[in-house]
């Protein structure tokens, strides 16, 4: 999956007009004033949203790798494809654009 992704897209861009707030316990709300919808990401989502604000999905995927693989999260095995699925779940929630596509 991470070789498809890669053919589409090569830049990655937070959506306008967003607000994120931390609610405590490792949960972020992201509200999205474009949408009028509300979002709740995890510690996991929200290290790999930080990222995702004007880079290239290169960097994106080399910095979320050295993230998840130093995190004591579980279930990180596979990091490239956790992050390429979390970019695809923000992009389908509309709080992630890409560019380029």
């Amino acid at each position: 999956m991470p070789d498809a992704i890669h053919n589409l897209v090569t830049h990655v861009r937070h959506a306008p007009n967003l607000r994120c707030r931390d609610e405590g316990e490792g949960k972020y709300l992201i509200y999205s004033s474009e949408t009028d919808e509300m979002h709740i990401i995890g510690k996991l989502e929200k290290m790999i949203f930080d990222l995702c604000d004007d880079a290239s999905l290169d960097k994106i995927l080399n910095e979320g790798s050295t993230l998840i693989e130093n995190s004591s999260l579980p279930d990180t095995s596979e990091p490239e494809n956790t992050i390429i699925s979390l970019l695809k779940a923000f992009y389908d929630r509309k709080i992630l654009i890409f560019p380029d596509t």
